[in-house]
């Protein structure tokens, strides 16, 4: 058996086996990195939106200003509650449970739709921004435009890895952009609302071929991982065969004493002596002085296996075994020979 045959033995070791465990997977990664980056882009939406702020103050519509970016912090705030908070989740891997996993997976979605709820919120503040300047008609209306571009743009980038998000986000803004240069009538405006509407579709598709390739990329990761595992435990499997090997060719299965071999190799390590074979083909050991080796055999034990049955004879050469093994003095060896023959080495 080679190492390839174990691995293919080996059940479970490998996730592309189990789309659902893998879509799994992938999903948890896509949430590790959505809370990743969440975390990083808040600040830089929270000083935009108090440099929006800054900017109504200088246009006369401090108040307004004010309302609109204590609505933008709640729902900031809650985005980064959400990023914090506990999820099991994340606890994920290729070798929980079915039921556990099932459950993990269940919560990775349902923290993903909290997400993408939180970011449609916050798009949705950031839509009512044309009320800080008339519109896109007041003289701040290229600073508000800019910064709506910026942060949506910014969006896009930091949301790679799950493209609802980015989107819920740029949505209502770029399209409260659009209706406002649209109902401002004039040809300038209308190309470009026209524009804005374009940059949204382009920001769109960057944004889900962006989660196609994060998502390609997690799942060669996750076979990579799985893998991995599965030639390592194969190789634990090999190691544990050839022991297993290696002690069934010196010990005896029934009784777990050294075989023949096994008691003529040891005996041989330990005295520094070599098997002489003789004219009969049988190997025989040369005891040096000082060392004692006792062959035994059990007298009557034929008739114990014709009147009470193998296993029976069996039970009494594991009890032989057992009490030969007890009484060995530290240092010796025990063998059983074959049959009812026992070998003892002190």
């Amino acid at each position: 058996m080679t190492i390839h045959d174990l691995e293919e033995a080996a059940p479970g070791t490998a996730v592309s086996g189990d789309p659902g465990r893998l879509q799994a997977l992938v999903r948890r990664d896509q949430l590790e990195a959505v809370r990743g980056s969440v975390l990083t882009a808040i600040p830089v939406n929270m000083l935009l939106g108090l440099a929006s702020v800054l900017v109504a103050f200088q246009g006369g519509n401090g108040r307004a200003g004010v309302v609109w970016y204590a609505a933008s912090t709640a729902a900031n705030i809650l985005r980064i509650g959400l990023c914090r908070s506990s999820c099991p989740g994340l606890a994920l891997t290729a070798e929980m449970p079915p039921d556990m996993a099932r459950a993990a997976s269940r919560s990775v979605e349902g923290h993903l739709r909290a997400c993408t709820v939180a970011a449609f919120l916050s798009g949705l503040v950031w839509a009512f921004q044309p009320l800080l300047c008339a519109g896109y008609t007041s003289a701040q209306a290229l600073f508000y435009l800019t910064i709506t571009c910026g942060i949506t743009a910014g969006a896009v980038t930091h949301g790679t890895a799950y493209a609802r998000i980015p989107f819920s986000f740029i949505l209502l803004p770029l399209l409260s952009v659009a209706f406002c240069l649209f109902g401002g009538g004039g040809f300038d405006r209308c190309c470009l609302a026209a524009c804005v509407l374009l940059y949204l579709a382009a920001l769109s598709r960057t944004a889900f071929q962006s989660e196609a390739g994060y998502r390609e990329a997690s799942r060669l990761k996750n076979d990579a991982t799985a893998l991995a595992r599965s030639r390592a435990e194969a190789q634990a499997s090999a190691t544990a065969l050839v022991e297993e090997m290696r002690w069934r060719a010196t010990h005896d299965d029934l009784t777990g004493l050294l075989n023949r071999a096994g008691f003529i190799q040891q005996a041989e390590d330990r005295l520094g002596t070599h098997a002489d074979t003789g004219s009969t083909g049988a190997a025989e050991l040369r005891f040096g002085a000082g060392t004692a080796c006792l062959l035994l055999d059990l007298d009557g034990f034929k008739s114990v296996n014709d009147v009470y049955g193998h296993q029976t004879g069996d039970r009494v050469l594991v009890e032989v075994a057992r009490r030969v093994r007890a009484a060995l003095p530290p240092g010796g060896l025990a063998a059983r020979l074959g049959g009812d023959e026992f070998a003892v080495l002190y």
